[in-house]
């Protein structure tokens, strides 16, 4: 008998969304530049994220929102990879990370509190830090 293969749950049959890693890396890259201005650094993320938002993707009607706040639908990959990308930068400075930080948490979409969130987890910031 010959085991069926396809029924597996491999992440294999799911679907993914196309993205220019390329283009991702020159977007992390603008983002360091302006790491140590957070009003900069939040609206060259927004203009990423939007970049990746997807229009024209419809969620079931029944779909619970995880969030009553406004939120991009990005494919899965964008916020870790972004997160990944802007993790040393996070690391080297406490103080900046947290003014970024700080900045991101006054915007009203839930992506850049989850990206605060990340970047402030990656800093290694003491109580003296804030």
């Amino acid at each position: 008998m010959v085991p069926n293969l396809l029924n597996q749950d491999s992440g294999y049959n799911l679907p993914m969304a196309a993205i220019d890693l390329t283009r991702l890396r020159k977007q992390i890259e603008g983002l360091k530049e302006v790491y140590s201005q957070p009003a900069e650094f939040r609206q060259r993320l927004h203009d990423t994220l939007q970049f990746y938002h997807r229009y024209a993707h419809r969620q079931h009607k029944d779909a619970v929102p995880v969030s009553f706040m406004r939120t991009y639908d990005l494919p899965e990959q964008i916020l870790p990879q972004i997160a990944y990308g802007l993790s040393l930068k996070a690391r080297q400075d406490a103080r900046e990370t947290l003014a970024v930080v700080d900045e991101l948490w006054q915007d009203e979409h839930v992506d850049l509190h989850h990206a605060g969130s990340r970047n402030e987890g990656r800093g290694r910031i003491r109580d003296e830090d804030r």
